[in-house]
């Protein structure tokens, strides 16, 4: 599902005729939207752009999996965490950062903590829970969500990721 936050219309797409771009779904996607698809040779020099924030992101995913130690499973969550990331921070460019630039507000990061910070996260009272069971699951952090204030926390006694908002993070 995508979902419109912004008000800015897109106008163009370029791509390198990569498969997930180009295809009879997507090119109905773009005609019903008024969107002009351009497609470009991989090696274009109007991708250089593109291709080195793609790299900078692996880059920076490589180096929280690698400190984190975490499973390579979560390794997408680990690159979502990376783009958030980068969106939130100055761009050396042009000394702006991107989320500021594209939705026109300042940039709230408050919240963000180091990836894989433990989390101890609040576990509801239930009827018949007896009182010297735990008031709190052990996690990491592994991200936040976009337009809400909370984590996405991993807790490996489950092997799960679910957004929680009811957490205390301990970081080092």
């Amino acid at each position: 599902m995508i979902k419109k936050v912004i008000t800015h219309k897109v106008v163009q797409v370029l791509t390198d005729k990569g498969g997930e771009f180009v295809n009879e779904a997507m090119e109905a996607w773009y005609n019903s939207r008024g969107i002009e698809h351009i497609q470009v040779g991989p090696k274009s020099s109007q991708l250089k752009l593109c291709e080195r924030t793609h790299q900078s992101l692996v880059e920076m995913t490589k180096a929280m999996m690698e400190q984190s130690g975490l499973p390579r499973s979560l390794w997408s969550e680990a690159k979502r965490n990376a783009v958030y990331l980068k969106n939130r921070s100055c761009n050396k460019g042009t000394q702006e950062v991107p989320y500021e630039m594209f939705i026109g507000a300042k940039s709230d990061v408050h919240h963000i903590r180091k990836f894989k910070a433990l989390a101890y996260v609040h576990v509801p009272a239930t009827p018949g829970r007896r009182k010297d069971n735990s008031n709190a699951k052990l996690g990491y952090v592994l991200g936040y969500a976009e337009n809400v204030v909370v984590c996405k926390v991993y807790f490996p006694a489950e092997h799960t990721a679910k957004f929680v908002s009811d957490l205390r993070v301990a970081e080092e």
